[in-house]
């Protein structure tokens, strides 16, 4: 990730949210970028820890949505840490 990229997100992550974070889902994108870590991280090895948060999967027509979790439960998972 080049720093124009970090800086982007940093912008993104700083922006009001239109939904209130107890009630924000993140993709594996944004769980990562706020652990500072990639997707692949997050849902190959995080997601397969016993304490992390449960992902849920968002519906598709193909039957294979992607996973989504909720913010909250990421940020209370990390104060855990």
């Amino acid at each position: 990730m080049s720093p124009s990229d970090i800086d982007r997100l940093l912008e993104h992550l700083a922006a009001p949210s239109p939904v209130p974070l107890n009630r924000a889902v993140w993709s594996a994108r944004q769980v990562a970028a706020f652990l500072d870590c990639s997707p692949r991280h997050v849902v190959e090895r995080l997601s397969n820890q016993p304490d992390f948060p449960p992902a849920r999967r968002m519906p598709s027509r193909s039957g294979r949505g992607s996973l989504r979790w909720k913010a909250t439960d990421i940020l209370d998972w990390w104060d855990r840490q």
